[in-house]
């Protein structure tokens, strides 16, 4: 009897041992590996799969975005003949499980709105104990747009992937030629009204409290905008709306008999500049209506605008003192006016068609 209690009180002991034994091979396998040192290496990748929509007013674009982390732990090789494939592969709710029982680099992007909408997980560990880790996922993601070229810009739609569970002392992003080849493996579907060129990644660290470095890594998908359209809708308007004003010039003519010595009158030179008025204010809401970005800051269009109206207050100021007042008649004679009247028939809009290509050419 007393030899039966002893082996019920040992097995008991045992179960108790093999069970404390498990807990802690599991809390180790979640913890840091540090047989090859700290910080440890994780291999980065990030491919654009597809870009959906780029939203330059709310400054978002919608993707579909993988990364892929690879990083070694040798707590977790295992015999080659358990894998036939040559790896063990975990998929989604698998991988999720598998994950939560290993230590992985907790990382995210730290530019992304919301949840994701979608997401698909794959999970690989070899037998010597290299991880990859390949996560897809559709979201929003924020972005600065740069308009001041526009419609002749070309942007940059970045994803920031961060680490701020361990700082850059215990991890680090690193990435070599083949993840810049697998970045750049898939093009990403052509986006409308813009082309795409390839995908280009850049370490960094963000500084967090006490001195403490997060390690980061960006990917970046460069794109161009086809300015086809937006040349045709806004810039070429633009331009006629130029010659509103010069009309005020162009239509007048030298008269020695009539008018003081200019064949039309103010009366009728003045609905030109009023016309242009209007003709410029509704385009500038039409643009705003389409592009609200665009009054937000300085820009190639914005600047268009204001030398329209520039022009249409010369055109103003022409009518007035020169058709209406005839101060230059009046200050320095007929002479003078004529002169000066030549003048402005070519100076004006040379220099007014010269200042606007330097705007297109500068942007």
């Amino acid at each position: 009897m007393k030899i039966h209690s002893f082996f019920k009180v040992a097995l008991s002991v045992g179960f108790c041992l093999l069970s404390s034994f498990s807990q802690a091979e599991t809390e180790s396998l979640t913890s840091i590996p540090r047989d090859l040192g700290l910080p440890v290496v994780v291999n980065t990748s990030i491919n654009f799969l597809e870009v959906k929509s780029i939203n330059e007013n709310e400054g978002n674009f919608d993707a579909i975005v993988d990364t892929r982390l690879i990083w070694v732990d040798h707590r977790l090789a295992y015999n080659k003949a358990l894998a036939p494939r040559g790896f063990i592969d975990y998929r989604d709710d698998e991988a999720t499980k598998r994950l939560s029982e290993i230590w992985r680099p907790f990382a995210y992007y730290k530019n992304r709105i919301g949840d994701p909408i979608s997401e698909v997980k794959d999970l690989r560990i070899y037998p010597d104990g290299t991880v990859n880790y390949l996560r897809r996922i559709e979201a929003k993601f924020a972005s600065d747009f740069d308009l001041t070229s526009f419609p002749y810009d070309q942007q940059q739609l970045a994803v920031h992937l961060i680490s701020r569970t361990e700082p850059s002392n215990r991890v680090v992003f690193v990435y070599t030629d083949k993840d810049l080849s697998f970045s750049n493996s898939s093009k990403t579907s052509k986006i409308d009204g813009w082309d795409v060129g390839n995908v280009s990644l850049e370490r960094s660290v963000e500084e967090g409290l006490r001195g403490t470095k997060y390690p980061e890594l960006t990917a970046s998908l460069k794109i161009t905008r086809q300015p086809f359209g937006a040349t045709s809708t806004i810039i070429v308007p633009l331009f006629c709306c130029l010659l509103i004003p010069l009309l005020v010039v162009w239509l007048n003519t030298l008269n020695s008999e009539e008018h003081e010595g200019f064949g039309m009158s103010n009366t009728e030179i003045a609905c030109f500049p009023m016309t242009g008025i209007f003709a410029v204010v509704a385009l500038q809401f039409t643009v705003n209506g389409s592009y609200s970005s665009l009054g937000q800051s300085d820009n190639l269009v914005m600047r268009l605008f204001a030398l329209n109206y520039v022009m249409l207050g010369f055109s103003f100021f022409v009518s007035v003192l020169l058709y209406r007042f005839y101060v230059l008649k009046r200050l320095f004679g007929r002479f003078v006016q004529d002169e000066f009247f030549v003048y402005l028939c070519w100076a004006a809009p040379a220099l007014c068609f010269g200042v606007a290509w330097a705007i297109i050419a500068i942007a």
